[in-house]
């Protein structure tokens, strides 16, 4: 790893994974994480379900660290640049490159650590929720209330097994509530989208090209079109064609044929 970092992030869509494991492997899988997170050390012995959960798990930690190690890089530009107008403004010139490196660890230790752990966000579920979070009382989209909010998440669950289950409702973002009162779907409207979701080897990732739907996704309006559209069908659907007729009266009309003629 190239840098030490004193926490790592884990995903509520992990729970499920984690969950599937006895214990005893649980324990085992997350310590091995966390000494990977602090030494750099691919952990190895592990097989089966304990490997697969170590490997998905590992991975995030990767992509989280390496978003960390941008957004460092990028505060210590801001704050040699800080460090370079406040000299300009005082007649100094340009402070060495040593002093702008000092002055950007005072700076930076205390507040990247506490906002990076914070504003890290992976999905679009959890970015939702941290801007949510962020907008005045009055201005947040309230969205439907919780009681009407369980039907369509049991729909989900029911139909689209095959793709990451939607945490409880109780912490469902507001934005979530206000896009789902915004689509005006009824609940079998809703059931009949997850079945054309569930049907789509692309979707559901099946095809290994994609793994990106989820409830969130499906809750973007361009989204839904495209699914009922047929975008995404595993077999393109054929038109129905009448079944054919024997029937000799219905035939003269287009054989030119009509009573004694033939």
């Amino acid at each position: 790893m190239e840098m030490q970092k004193k926490s790592i992030l884990l995903y509520l869509d992990m729970l499920p994974m984690l969950e599937s494991l006895p214990p005893a492997s649980c324990g085992k899988v997350v310590l091995a994480l966390l000494r990977y997170a602090s030494d750099g050390k691919v952990p190895k012995g592990f097989r089966g379900a304990e490997k697969m959960a170590l490997e998905f798990i590992r991975a995030q930690i990767d992509r989280d660290t390496e978003k960390y190690r941008l957004r460092c890089e990028s505060n210590r530009k801001n704050a040699l640049r800080r460090v370079q107008k406040t000299a300009a403004m005082a007649g100094e010139g340009t402070p060495p490159q040593t002093m702008a490196a000092d002055t950007d660890t005072e700076k930076d230790t205390e507040k990247e650590k506490d906002t990076v752990t914070e504003t890290d966000i992976d999905t679009e579920k959890e970015t939702d929720t941290e801007t949510a979070s962020r907008q005045p009382e009055g201005n947040r989209p309230e969205g439907l209330p919780r009681e009407k909010l369980e039907p369509y998440r049991q729909i989900f669950l029911r139909e689209c097994p095959s793709l990451p289950a939607p945490e409880e409702v109780s912490l469902w973002p507001p934005k979530r509530r206000a896009l789902l009162q915004q689509a005006k779907m009824e609940p079998e409207d809703f059931a009949a989208l997850c079945r054309r979701v569930e049907e789509s080897d692309f979707l559901t990732g099946r095809s290994g090209k994609w793994t990106g739907c989820s409830f969130d996704w499906l809750l973007q309006k361009e989204n839904r079109k495209k699914v009922m559209q047929g975008c995404y069908d595993s077999v393109p659907r054929k038109e129905k064609r009448p079944a054919p007729s024997f029937d000799l009266d219905e035939y003269e009309p287009f054989s030119g044929l009509i009573g004694d003629e033939y």
